[in-house]
């Protein structure tokens, strides 16, 4: 991603579910943002309507390093599990 407000967008290959206000939705993948103006990276679901769905999560930039690592120790031990 570039250094500005631009976004990613990950679809998912099966339908997965979000929590929000008003309970379970279908989600098909996930909006990374980067967002200087918060100095953290937000992480948004996509709807099964391809809508940014209303919940979010702010991951701090000091943390990042950290929340990646997290997610990496989990994909290999999925990995080393199947």
């Amino acid at each position: 991603m570039k250094a500005t407000n631009d976004s990613q967008k990950i679809n998912y290959e099966t339908t997965q579910y979000f929590l929000g206000r008003n309970g379970y939705f279908k989600q098909s993948g996930i909006e990374v943002q980067n967002n200087n103006f918060g100095a953290n990276v937000l992480l948004r679901p996509i709807t099964s309507k391809k809508q940014i769905g209303r919940a979010s999560l702010s991951i701090p930039y000091m943390h990042l390093s950290e929340f990646i690592g997290a997610l990496q120790e989990i994909n290999k031990a999925h990995k080393e599990s199947h």
